[in-house]
């Protein structure tokens, strides 16, 4: 199974959180674009084995932006430019008593912007699960 999508799109009117007094509100402050493109796959190599992969390349960028226009070129708001994961599970059935699961996944998050600061909020991580179980 592979999946492949490409897309586009504009925001009007977009909202974010703007700092006003000792609190904030949310407001329609400019206008902003994204284009990527994801990649997913699936695999089931054996009846006891299913592996998947997938990867996006994402690239935003605030177009207009009325109450700072510094953040003009900027990219959106927890929009990190690339992701990716990868894992898979392995199924191991028992002659009297179910069966055992094994898996694991490993996610990737470039770095990424989570408020309206003019750097990278979030740095590049990896996250890795493993996960094991069983079933009667």
């Amino acid at each position: 199974l592979v999946n492949l999508a490409v897309y586009a799109f504009g925001y009007r009117d977009l909202q974010v959180s703007v700092p006003q007094g000792g609190s904030s509100v949310i407001a329609n402050v400019g206008r902003a674009r994204g284009r990527g493109v994801e990649l997913e796959t699936r695999l089931l190599p054996v009846d006891w084995l299913d592996l998947f992969a997938n990867a996006a390349y994402n690239n935003t960028r605030i177009t207009e932006f009325a109450e700072k226009p510094e953040q003009v070129g900027l990219p959106l708001n927890q929009a990190p430019e690339w992701t990716a994961a990868m894992g898979g599970t392995a199924t191991v059935p028992l002659q009297t008593a179910g069966e055992i699961r094994f898996g694991g996944t490993m996610i990737y998050r470039s770095s990424f912007r989570n408020d309206n600061a003019l750097v990278n909020g979030v740095d590049a991580y990896t996250l890795v699960n493993l996960r094991a179980g069983w079933t009667d």
